[in-house]
């Protein structure tokens, strides 16, 4: 049948010609119009539960995946002053909605104290007013001396004037976190005297610490974890800071984000130059989070493709070109292929416009797999050509046309098993690829017959080559040897093949290079903060603290995030025209709470003016003096104690165990090292003092009336709120991982805690980890099924079991030899290369198709006749597809290049089992019988 129809393509190659030159000029105007869709979300499909989710979070607070500026040196200022410039340069960065350094706590703190009630505020009013001057004192006074003196003066003070007065001395006088009151509640006394026990627990802390004051992060409340004392967040050392920025919208194709990225990129490495001349010190940036990540990932594939396109088709024509040494034979040869392609681009084009980041690799795929149609169609016809050209091609044509049909038939099916994967991307990818094989089929059948009236055939293509001699004389000698060598080689490597693993981290995918992924590992070893995040929704202010606080009780959460603590019932109060409160509406309602402060600004500020012009001197702390000021201090808490009675008198008892403790930390450490470390604690307080009274003053520029306050902190509190309150006042609760997403056991872990406590969390892990369970699922269903469709196929070809199973036994030992080969590389299956299961199932069963077909069509049993034409041809078609594949190896994309080396190991082992072991094989059972 196949030569009848060979030569009917021959008699009509006119017409066929004229009609595909129409079909290649009307897809080769289609190709100034390429282009490479580069959302990642477009991959997956609109309508999975997981993506719909995370996109209802995305419309709702409009927070994209923020990227993620990780700063890290030893000298904090310098840390701090590249976040301040950058709060600033950023938004002015295109596609830029959001900078957050950190978090305002002076703002969240106005904020909180215009929530009191009024008898709250004058109270916190009338006490700063008397306590202007103990602060005016100890300003003065300077340091941790100062502090200690000025508080024992004043309890001497104030315990001189009550003296006498008997039992109304409780409560009468005392201290109040180093400030002497007039007559308080006892209460009040206890509550200023456990905050001076505090004051002296945590310098104890500080000094067996032996570091700065920036470890006193980790005794604070977990509302603050990760925050420095100024908010900005910090690593676990105190020497590293995270800035988020946030994109305006959450569109990931490389034509938005690409600004993004790089203006953001851009502007750290100007203010890192900037800051590190100004401070003398050097300073380590680097920018991650998705958006860094897709455009990072984006540049290797756009290189990778190109690349890989470009080596693979010369690794082809070169391979081509040895075999038949002729460069007419070879352009014939790849001919039908670019034609094929052609019609393929023409196909993408016209119904789904465009190619994506899986199917852009649909042209090295085709390369691969598409030549070999013409190759064992030129190779046959040269055999028959040994003979006499006449009818050579006819003959050809049907000794391969068979072959070529279930061969394509397996390809085909194998790509629309891809269907079953559970993405979008894939399934485009085995729909373009499985039509492009039909097309490149159909061109090869249909217009290489013609062509091949034009080959030139070489003298060394006119004799059977002396491998195949050589190869015969091995396997008609030592058939049974080569096959239990074979079956050796398969036992020692099966215990490989089932100890592979799935590895889930897409990091291992991208360049080793790429700063997203070097930075991302820095982030994740020093700080409690990622940049990738699950996000809990609630209805509620009292379901976000519900949520909140049992998102901190969870050990696979590291930190969580929510405005829930400052933000109080009277602000969620409907409006007149009822219904909840939104984002915009929350903001102005902050906004009028703070302006209602009235008088307390006015004294916060009247406070804070003098402190500031005191603080430009910083005394240098003299440990004697130290030890002079406690011991008075001891003493005055000692009078104290039998003064004072009831709540109070716990609270000097608090106190004291406080000054022991200090005392004893003191002692544990050397006098010169212990003097030290409190003049670094000093310093550190010195300065947070100083840099708070500047930023009350930023707060203020505009006078006393609030409206400077008003300014800034709308400034601050509108990024603080978009982040955590939704368009329909909605509440977000973002919790991060304790430990490495990219790991399944903790991914699982996270995954399943958070869900108890909010089911409906969403976020890219969750995303990803539901997505990769199911392609990992759909991707060994679709294996499964393309091998049955494949047995089905060679079944209905051959119909007799022992050819089915000889001409499946190459592509059930060869896949074996890949897996243990994968083992021994130490490679593992992942997101990418998993693609290739099925992939590898279609290719190579066409080995074993052919070379039955061909012993089929023999009268007798000769490994010449099998070798001399089909032999070359299996040969040819398995290097050029390997060569192929090769080039995908070479990608630096580590996500192809696994799928490239799995593809190439693949194919390799299928070719050694189809050419030595099958026909050894079959030589042996032809000599049994």
């Amino acid at each position: 049948m196949f030569e009848r129809f060979g030569r009917w393509a021959l008699r009509h190659a006119r017409p066929l010609f004229i009609a595909a030159g129409c079909l290649t000029a009307a897809s080769i105007a289609t190709l100034p119009s390429i282009r490479v869709d580069t959302s990642r979300t477009n991959l997956v499909s609109p309508h999975n539960p997981w993506q719909a989710a995370y996109q209802r979070y995305l419309d709702e607070f409009g927070a994209p995946p923020p990227l993620v500026v990780f700063l890290e040196g030893a000298n904090v200022d310098a840390l701090r002053a590249v976040a301040r410039e950058l709060d600033d340069t950023l938004l002015r960065v295109p596609n830029v909605q959001r900078v957050f350094s950190r978090l305002d706590l002076l703002s969240l703190g106005l904020v909180a104290f215009s929530q009191s009630d009024e008898a709250t505020r004058t109270r916190v009013v009338s006490d700063l007013r008397r306590a202007k001057p103990l602060i005016e004192a100890i300003a003065k006074g300077g340091g941790l001396v100062g502090l200690f003196n000025v508080v024992a003066d004043e309890a001497e003070r104030h315990g001189r004037r009550k003296r006498g007065d008997g039992p109304q001395m409780a409560g009468a006088g005392g201290v109040d976190g180093g400030v002497a009151t007039e007559a308080r509640h006892p209460e009040e006394v206890r509550e200023g005297l456990d905050a001076l026990a505090s004051i002296f627990r945590v310098l104890s802390e500080l000094v067996r610490m032996g570091d700065d004051g920036s470890r006193a992060a980790r005794m604070r409340s977990p509302e603050l974890k990760g925050l420095d004392e100024l908010g900005y967040v910090t690593g676990r050392d105190g020497k590293s800071l995270v800035i988020t920025v946030e994109p305006t919208s959450h569109n990931d194709s490389a034509e938005y984000l690409s600004p993004f990225v790089r203006g953001v990129r851009d502007n750290v490495r100007a203010a890192v130059r900037r800051a590190e001349a100004a401070h003398g010190t050097s300073i380590r940036a680097g920018v991650t989070g998705i958006p860094a990540t897709v455009i990072d990932e984006l540049d290797a594939i756009a290189s990778d493709t190109f690349v890989t396109t470009f080596l693979s088709f010369v690794f082809v024509a070169i391979l081509i070109f040895a075999g038949c040494r002729s460069v007419r034979t070879t352009a014939l040869a790849l001919s039908p292929l670019v034609i094929g392609i052609a019609w393929s681009v023409g196909y993408v084009m016209v119904t789904v416009g465009h190619f994506n980041l899986i199917t852009s690799t649909f042209m090295s795929t085709a390369l691969g797999l598409g030549i070999d149609y013409a190759i064992h169609m030129y190779m046959n016809f040269v055999d028959e050509a040994r003979v006499g050209r006449e009818g050579a091609i006819e003959k050809a044509v049907g000794r391969v046309g068979p072959g070529i049909l279930t061969t394509a038939l397996a390809t085909i099916a194998s790509f629309l098993c891809l269907l079953m994967v559970e993405l979008r991307a894939f399934q485009d990818l085995g729909v373009i690829a499985a039509v492009g094989m039909v097309l490149i089929v159909v061109a090869t059948l249909f217009l290489f017959p013609k062509m091949l009236t034009f080959a030139t055939i070489s003298k060394a293509e006119s004799v059977a080559p002396r491998w195949t001699a050589w190869l015969e004389r091995l396997l008609t000698r030592h058939p049974k040897s080569v096959v239990l060598a074979a079956i050796a080689i398969t036992l020692a490597l099966l215990p490989g093949a089932f100890g592979l693993r799935f590895d889930y981290n897409l990091a291992e995918l991208l360049p080793r290079k790429a700063e997203s992924i070097e930075t991302q590992a820095r982030l994740s070893r020093l700080t409690d903060f990622s940049g990738e995040y699950l996000v809990a929704t609630a209805d509620s202010i009292k379901e976000a603290r519900r949520i909140e606080a049992d998102f901190r009780a969870l050990p696979s959460v590291g930190r969580v995030e929510s405005i829930a603590p400052v933000i109080s019932k009277a602000l969620l109060e409907p409006g007149p025209s009822g219904g909840s409160v939104t984002r915009d509406d929350l903001v102005v309602r902050v906004a009028r709470a703070v302006d209602a402060l009235g008088p307390a600004l006015r004294t916060l500020a009247e406070v804070a003016a003098p402190f500031a012009g005191m603080m430009a001197l910083l005394p240098p702390l003299n440990r004697d003096a130290l030890d002079k000021s406690l011991g008075r201090l001891g003493r005055v808490l000692t009078v104290a104690r039998f003064v004072l009675v009831g709540p109070a008198l716990v609270g000097v008892r608090a106190a004291e165990g406080g000054l022991r403790e200090f005392r004893a930390a003191l002692d544990s450490v050397a006098a010169d090292e212990g003097t030290r470390r409190l003049r670094l604690v000093e310093a550190h307080g010195w300065s947070l003092a100083r840099t708070l009274v500047d930023r009350w003053r930023e707060l203020t520029v505009r006078g006393d009336d609030g409206l400077g306050m008003r300014v800034a902190m709308g400034q601050s509190l509108q990024t603080v709120i978009g982040r955590f309150v939704g368009r329909s006042g909605k509440f977000a609760v973002y919790a991060y991982p304790k430990e490495s997403i990219w790991e399944r056991e903790p991914l699982e872990r996270y995954i399943a805690e958070t869900r108890r406590v909010s089911p409906n969390v969403t976020g890219f892990p969750a995303t990803f980890f539901e997505i990769s369970r199911g392609i990992q699922r759909s991707i060994l269903i679709a294996g499964g099924v393309s091998f049955a469709i494949v047995i089905l196929l060679v079944w209905l070809d051959f119909r007799r079991i022992r050819d089915v199973f000889l001409a499946l036994f190459p592509i059930a030992m060869g896949a074996l030899w890949m897996l243990g080969l994968m083992k021994i590389a130490n490679m593992s299956f992942n997101l990418a290369n998993l693609v290739g299961v099925p992939l590898v199932t279609g290719m190579a069963v066409e080995s074993g198709i052919y070379i039955i077909h061909r012993r089929r069509q023999l009268e007798t049993f000769s490994l010449q006749e099998i070798f001399s034409g089909t032999g070359r041809g299996v040969i040819y078609s398995a290097i050029t597809t390997i060569a192929a594949f090769g080039a995908l190896a070479l990608a630096q994309h580590r996500g192809i290049a696994s799928m490239g080396f799995l593809l190439l190991t693949g194919i390799s082992a299928c070719l050694v089992t189809s050419l030595v072991v099958m026909p050894a094989l079959l030589r042996w059972m032809e000599g049994r019988e």
